[in-house]
C-alpha cells in the first residue's frame, strides 16, 4: 500500500537542475568613443575629440 511520502512531490535536491533551453551571449558594439578615448589616453590628451554625447555616438566599425 502507498504511503503518502511515496506520493509526495521529489524534493528539490532530488530533481535535476532546471535549465535554460537556450543561452544567449551578447558583446555590445564598440564606440567610436571608446575610439577616441583610446586614442587620447595614449597620447596624454587631457580631452576626448568628439561632439557628440556618449550615447549618441556612432558604433566604430571594429
Amino acid at each position: 500500500m502507498p504511503t503518502p511520502a511515496d506520493q509526495a512531490p521529489p524534493r528539490p535536491e532530488q530533481t535535476e537542475p532546471a535549465w535554460p533551453r537556450a543561452l544567449w551571449l551578447v558583446r555590445h558594439g564598440e564606440s567610436a568613443g571608446n575610439v577616441a578615448r583610446d586614442a587620447a589616453e595614449a597620447a596624454g590628451l587631457p580631452l576626448i575629440d568628439i561632439t557628440a554625447r556618449d550615447v549618441d555616438v556612432e558604433l566604430s566599425g571594429r
